[in-house]
């Protein structure tokens, strides 16, 4: 009995310190979305459920008409697989010509359709369709400009009511009194929402506000249709001016029509260890919240300084936020080679939230490693280690002979032209991950990615190696319900909502926190939580400690008499 009871203290102190372990990695291999015999160029996908449980993913693609980009006819592409059978590829929509990227958004609203943003040349533009004829060009209803001009970025997502939240960043002229030297010109986001599908939509609204560039917002509802979006604060990439300083968070608790305060989130300057380097700033890049019960926002963002990554928690819907910590078992990709990725969050039907992004095992140093597409999860206490959902490897058309002769080669400095093509060919080989999207659907996690080569890494839309692909996964978790398809409440407005702030905000952390210097390596915080955890728990020892020698006590007694 007494051993028994001893056991069970000791698992009680240990178990918050006890990170849940990854689910099997059971991903199906990767499947080609797009075709490269199609259009050569294909790239930021995103998905959404039929109400059939059937998967449908659109992307950003193009078809060269010569050798100017200025001549390249834009388009939006789409793709669906049903019970493990694939539709045939379709070009849905042409935005225009020019080589722009075509960015895109799409949900399922509860009218049967899938509703989507596109960016049509430097404008964002909205269109619908009814879902069981989304392959069809002609079922997209004709695009309703949304923006202004000078956009870029855009998010869409639907509630439990059918309303239509969207976000999008765009281009804010300068005061022409009072011009802004260090980022003219420079993008807000931006908010409308819609409760007739579309029909009609709220005047635009900018969440953002700042001089400084905002780009890439994120957006989650909660189960009680609050709005949780974030967006990356100081460079604009269309303009090209700024630095990366920060990331905002900002919610809406009544469904868009008033906004509390953003949320600050910050970083200190990062410290090399070489002897007499400067500090070199550091801020939050490539961020995405999720909701975990679909009720407590979580924020994951990586640095721009080192390849560390970050999450912030929040046990009060998203007021108050905890201090940044290091995610641990990862870390991300060099940012040079791609400073527009993104990461993605979602939620599975037992309320963890599953976060997929390119990077690397934490214990791998080596920077010439290739990114892997990875996969963790958040249990509400702690992370799972990292899940690889796929490694270079698992691509069809990998040779391990040829990648092994290749390295003797580089290693050699070999440059005949025999070695030179076959340097080429291994270079084609290796496809770097980049923009996952995924969804829960059911009890099945969706991702959708795409991937170009070292070869060329750096030409968009004349890339020959952009591809988009596709994977899935049993998850042991509930299932997650399909929407119900309803009647929206038919409430046509053109009222723009205005911003109030929340009771006794805290919108940043405090300057101490702020401040400190972040460790260059995982956060042991599990030693002080035993020990504080240890301390609490002294009552309730002494207490059993006592009955225990009590009933020995009285065991003897007995005995003796």
């Amino acid at each position: 009995m007494t051993r028994i009871i001893f056991i069970a203290i000791v698992l009680v102190l240990l178990l918050p310190t006890i990170p849940i372990t990854a689910q099997d990695s059971n991903w199906e291999p990767p499947f080609e979305v797009s075709s490269v015999e199609r259009t050569p160029s294909s790239w930021f996908p995103d998905l959404a459920a039929g109400p059939d449980d059937s998967i449908h993913i659109i992307w950003s693609s193009g078809i060269a008409n010569g050798p100017n980009v200025q001549d390249a006819l834009d388009l939006l592409m789409y793709r669906s697989v049903s019970d493990g059978t694939w539709s045939d590829i379709n070009d849905i929509y042409v935005p225009g010509t020019g080589g722009f990227t075509v960015r895109n958004s799409m949900a399922l609203g509860q009218d049967g359709r899938f509703h989507v943003l596109l960016r049509s040349l430097t404008n964002i533009k909205y269109t619908s369709a009814p879902w069981d004829e989304a392959w069809s060009a002609k079922a997209w209803e004709e695009a309703q400009r949304i923006d202004n001009s000078g956009s870029y970025y855009d998010e869409i997502a639907v509630d439990s009511k059918g309303t239509l939240h969207i976000f999008w960043n765009e281009s804010v002229p300068n005061e022409e009194d009072e011009p802004y030297e260090d980022c003219p010109d420079c993008a807000d986001v931006f908010y409308r929402y819609s409760t007739n599908n579309g029909e009609t939509w709220s005047l635009p609204f900018n969440v953002s506000e700042t001089l400084d560039g905002s780009t890439k917002p994120q957006v989650k509802l909660s189960g009680d249709d609050e709005i949780h979006v974030v967006w990356e604060e100081g460079y604009d990439s269309i303009v090209g001016e700024g630095l990366p300083t920060s990331g905002y968070y900002r919610r809406s608790r009544d469904g868009g029509a008033t906004w509390d305060e953003p949320s600050v989130f910050t970083l200190p300057d990062f410290q090399p260890s070489e002897e007499g380097a400067g500090p070199i700033p550091d801020a939050p890049q490539q961020m995405t919240v999720g909701l975990y019960q679909n009720t407590a926002p979580i924020i994951v963002y990586r640095g721009t300084a080192t390849s560390q990554m970050y999450y912030h928690t929040s046990d009060d819907g998203g007021a108050n936020w905890s201090e940044a910590r290091l995610l641990p078992g990862a870390r991300a990709r060099y940012i040079n080679t791609t400073p527009w990725d993104g990461y993605t969050m979602t939620t599975d039907g037992d309320g963890k939230v599953h976060f997929v992004f390119s990077g690397f095992p934490a214990t791998e140093t080596d920077s010439e490693s290739k990114p892997r597409l990875m996969h963790m999860i958040w249990n509400g206490r702690s992370w799972s280690a990292p899940d690889v959902i796929m490694d270079e490897s698992d691509y069809p058309g990998w040779d391990a002979a040829k990648i092994s002769q290749c390295e003797i080669l580089k290693e050699q400095r070999i440059n005949t032209d025999e070695a030179l093509n076959l340097l080429e060919e291994c270079r084609l080989m290796r496809r770097m991950p980049e923009w996952p999207n995924a969804i829960v659907n059911g009890s099945q996690l969706h991702v959708a990615w795409f991937t170009r080569n070292d070869s060329d890494t750096f030409r968009s839309d004349q890339g020959a190696s952009y591809q988009v692909w596709y994977s899935t996964r049993q998850l042991n978790a509930s299932s997650v319900e399909t929407l119900t398809q309803v009647e929206p409440t038919a409430q046509p407005t053109a009222v723009a909502p205005t911003a109030t702030p929340a009771p006794e905000p805290t919108p940043t952390l405090p300057p101490e926190v702020v401040n400190a210097v972040l460790p260059d390596q995982p956060l042991a915080w599990e030693g002080p939580g035993v020990a504080t955890v240890a301390f609490a728990s002294l009552p309730v020892l002494g207490f059993l400690g006592v009955v225990i020698l009590g009933r020995a006590f009285w065991h003897r007694r007995r005995t003796q008499r």
